[in-house]
Parts: C-alpha cells; structure tokens; sequence
C-alpha cells in the first residue's frame, strides 16, 4: 500500500481496538459524513451516503480491515492511517477517502437497531 506523506499504517490490533464496539462517524472527502458501528460481534452498521441503513460481518486484516456489506454494496477493504490529529480511511493504492471525526463508545446512533 502507498501511504500518503507522513501517514502511518495502524497495527491489526490498534484497529481492533479503536473500531471494535465503537461508533466511528467518518467525513468523506466530498464533506459527506456517516456513521459506522463496529460491533463486538463482528457484525458492523453504517448509515450509508445512497444506500441507507446496510449491515454485514466485518473483520480486521493483515493490513487494515474489511466489511462485506448487504444491499449489494459488496465487500470494502480499508487501510486505517493516522498522522498528528487524523486517523484516515484510504484504499490500496494510498487515496484518501474518509477522515475520522469521532470515535464514541457504543453503537451511538442505534445502527444495530
């Protein structure tokens, strides 16, 4: 993976940590924002920007994590990485996609219903 200047990878079990029963609200870089519940039961939630409330089993990786969301979104694999005052979702090839805004404990937003 390309990491932009100054951007370190996260570690699979800093990951683990920052996402797992959490609620993280991410900022697309089109300023759309949405948030995401990582459930401690691997099942992860987001109020998607088109497809609305979608669901699927998410895991952490070698490099970053991945969900396999329903709705027919398919699979996303991310790369969490952070530098002085950001954590940032970017693809394999390094692109920025979303900065993290928040990060609450719990599932804040009742995606899980």
């Amino acid at each position: 993976m390309n990491i932009a200047a100054n951007a370190t990878p996260l570690t699979p079990q800093t990951i683990s940590v920052i996402l797992t029963g959490n609620t993280v609200y991410a900022r697309r870089t089109d300023g759309a924002e949405a948030p995401i519940h990582y459930g401690a039961d691997g099942i992860a939630h987001m109020r998607h920007f088109e497809h609305g409330l979608i669901s699927g089993p998410w895991s952490v990786t070698e490099d970053g994590y991945k969900v396999e969301w329903n709705k027919g979104v398919g699979i996303m694999e991310w790369h969490l990485t952070h530098r002085p005052g950001e954590i940032a979702y970017r693809t394999d090839a390094g692109e920025l996609r979303a900065i993290v805004t928040r990060i609450i404990a719990g599932d804040t937003e009742a995606l899980a219903g």
